[in-house]
């Protein structure tokens, strides 16, 4: 009788103590629930739509979920879906061209790589490799893609953020005008395309012919509008040679040439959200599927990559720029969380801005000890998105996607209401 009532004392105690465990657990969540639908009810959220999906990156355990499978405007949230696509389609040295030789002839044509005399990247790979032939023939039909994205905002053509992508891009598709001694022009065939009458800064919608004020301080960037006239027109300044532009596709085998790091354009993508790197590395992307080149290429090989996925998205760039994009909450932390999976912690977070020190969140959700908030933030005109990773006090991860659609009120009473709601996550948990 002694041990039978040994017995079930002990498993009486087990019992008690799983029961106790579990509700412990389940009570975590709950304190998170209670604030966040509390910081969710207040007025400012009274007229828009809001929704948020937050888990544990270790135990996928769900903490928190409003309006998790409904779809949003992404915004620049997207280029997370185009950083999966980079990572997992283009080699660590991206193609800088596509050759074929014979001879002192050069056949080539582009791979969509940006780093081609890019400001930042400076990257001479291209320049450097052509110079060494005599002849050379650019054979340009292996791109089937628009200069901008279906539903890009049309007036936004002379402004940085929305550089044309091209299959061959140069000085990151971008003019550029400094005024020191004399007005410097790049690249320089653009010097005789201004109006000689001084204005804003800014160009004809379809063509290059600029103006700008009679006296300025900053450098000016304009995007010029790009057609294999211009590249060849560039090429020929720089090579001082003749370059032979041919429409169709090189008929034979072509070598892929190695050139900049894969990485770097990633981060910069990711940290200044740079829309320009997100069109082309998604052409880039394409490269390792297909010998047509085009966003869609790219985005059908990393969906089926993803189908598993739920709510599969509409995504109809790399960047985030059109309000076509349609993603949901939950597929955005599902594909945060199979990063975390698949790359190490402190290489993937390195890809992403860090709350108070960088990028898009140089200002926001910081602390005094270092960053804990990694994240992509996504803006378009009422609408802001933060989907990421924030690590707690107890150094637990979660992985989170908050989503603004439709407010009216100014942008950085939204981000308050997100960085209360994170920084009470990251104290409590």
């Amino acid at each position: 009788m002694k041990r039978v009532r040994s017995g079930l004392i002990f498993w009486s105690a087990i019992l008690i103590t799983t029961l106790l465990l579990n509700s412990c657990a389940s009570g975590r969540p709950a304190k998170l629930r209670k604030f966040i639908n509390n910081e969710w009810q207040i007025p400012l959220h009274d007229h828009h739509f809001t929704g948020t999906y937050i888990i544990d990156a270790e135990s996928g355990q769900v903490m928190y979920s409003l309006n998790a499978d409904k779809y949003f405007t992404p915004a620049s949230n997207t280029k997370i879906a185009t950083l999966y696509a980079a990572l997992k389609l283009i080699p660590e040295k991206v193609p800088a061209l596509r050759a074929a030789v014979n001879g002192d002839t050069l056949m080539f044509s582009g791979t969509g790589d940006p780093s081609a005399f890019h400001p930042v990247f400076q990257d001479s790979t291209l320049l450097n490799y052509l110079s060494g032939f005599r002849h050379l023939i650019w054979y340009t039909g292996n791109y089937e893609d628009d200069h901008f994205g279906p539903g890009w905002a049309w007036e936004d053509f002379p402004y940085g953020f929305s550089a044309e992508r091209s299959v061959l891009p140069i000085y990151g598709n971008v003019s550029r005008f400094e005024l020191r001694d004399s007005l410097r022009v790049t690249p320089i065939i653009f010097k005789d395309s201004i109006f000689p009458k001084p204005g804003r800064s800014g160009r004809l919608e379809d063509r290059n012919l600029f103006t700008l004020p009679s006296l300025f301080s900053d450098t000016i960037h304009i995007p010029f509008t790009h057609t294999t006239k211009v590249t060849a027109g560039v090429l020929v300044s720089l090579l001082d040679r003749p370059v032979i532009v041919r429409p169709g596709a090189y008929p034979g085998d072509m070598e892929l040439i190695p050139g900049y790091s894969r990485d770097s354009l990633c981060i910069k993508m990711m940290i200044d959200s740079d829309n320009f790197l997100a069109e082309q590395l998604m052409i880039l992307a394409s490269q390792g599927v297909s010998d047509t080149l085009s966003f869609s290429v790219a985005k059908n090989r990393a969906l089926q990559m993803l189908a598993d996925l739920p709510n599969s998205p509409r995504w109809v760039d790399g960047s985030g720029l059109s309000r076509y994009n349609l993603f949901t909450p939950e597929w955005i932390v599902s594909l945060l969380h199979k990063l975390y999976k698949e790359y190490p912690e402190d290489q993937l977070l390195h890809y992403f801005p860090a709350g108070g020190v960088s990028g898009t969140i140089d200002n926001w959700y910081g602390a005094e000890d270092g960053p804990f908030v990694f994240a992509k933030t996504g803006t378009l005109g009422n609408n802001y998105n933060v989907s990421g990773y924030l690590r707690t006090k107890k150094n637990r991860v979660f992985i989170f996607s908050i989503m603004n659609n439709h407010f009216r009120q100014p942008t950085d009473s939204i981000k308050s209401s997100i960085e209360r709601t994170l920084t009470w996550i990251r104290t409590h948990y």
